[in-house]
Parts: C-alpha cells; sequence; structure tokens
C-alpha cells in the first residue's frame, strides 16, 4: 500500500476526489470493502463506486490512465443498484494486459465524501492482506 501523495497520478494524489490510498494488487480482482450499493460501475469497466450501509462512499479506481483501456481487461462482476456483501468479488482484471497497455497497475482507493467526516485515517501501512482494514472515518 503507498499514501494517497504517492499515488501516480495528480489528480489521486491532490485529493481531489478525496482521502485514501493507493494499493499495489498482489491479486488480480477487487473485493467489496463492506456491505453496501455499487452505485457507479465506469462505462470503461476500470472503476467502480460504492457506498457502505453507513454511507461511506468509496471509489476503486484499478490502475492510472486505465480508461484509455477501454474496458480491455477488466471483467465487472456487479451493476449499479446491487447490493453487496464485505468480501464480494466486484471486478476481475488483467494485470499483463495493464502493463502492456504502458499503465501502473496502482488501484486508488479513495473517500468520496472526505468532507462528511471529521478525519479519515490510514489504519494500516505497506503489506496487506485481502480486507484486511486499511482506512477508517471519524464522524
Amino acid at each position: 500500500m503507498i499514501e494517497r501523495k504517492d499515488i501516480p497520478d495528480p489528480t489521486f494524489a491532490g485529493g481531489v476526489l478525496g482521502e485514501g490510498v493507493g494499493i499495489e494488487p498482489s491479486e488480480p480482482r477487487v473485493y467489496a470493502p463492506f456491505n453496501g450499493t455499487v452505485v457507479m460501475v465506469a462505462d470503461t469497466r476500470h472503476a467502480l463506486g460504492l457506498q457502505s450501509d453507513d454511507g461511506i462512499q468509496l471509489l476503486i479506481h484499478v490502475g492510472i490512465d486505465t480508461v484509455d483501456m477501454n474496458g480491455d481487461g477488466f471483467d465487472v462482476k456487479c451493476s449499479v443498484g446491487d447490493t453487496i456483501q464485505c468480501g464480494q468479488t466486484l471486478l476481475e482484471f488483467d494485470p499483463e494486459k495493464i502493463k502492456k497497455a504502458g499503465h501502473p497497475s496502482v488501484t486508488a482507493v479513495l473517500v468520496g465524501n472526505s468532507e462528511d467526516y471529521k478525519k479519515v485515517t490510514i489504519t494500516k501501512t505497506g503489506e496487506t492482506k485481502v480486507l484486511d482494514k486499511i482506512m477508517v472515518t471519524e464522524p
């Protein structure tokens, strides 16, 4: 995991889309980090918007500039409006296609409604496992 400021994209690194972190994926899939609802699926299948049952809005953006891939190498397993359960596979991707397209595979995980919280705290850095708690919000 890398700090938000080190994500190799100025919009993500600058916090324009919210507080969060960058993750170097160790597996080619995105899991639901909480129970909630899918609120956005990018037409190019590289990004998801989720809302937790308690109101956290999360953007998960796989790779940097992967919108240029027009969905090639991305397989979304959910739709807008779907109810999701923590640990559910939401998206699978091909890291080799991302690499061949010349894009970093860093995945931005950002709290889109950061301004609704007193604080968004990163609770874990370095290597993480699937479903490790990496951020908490303070109302």
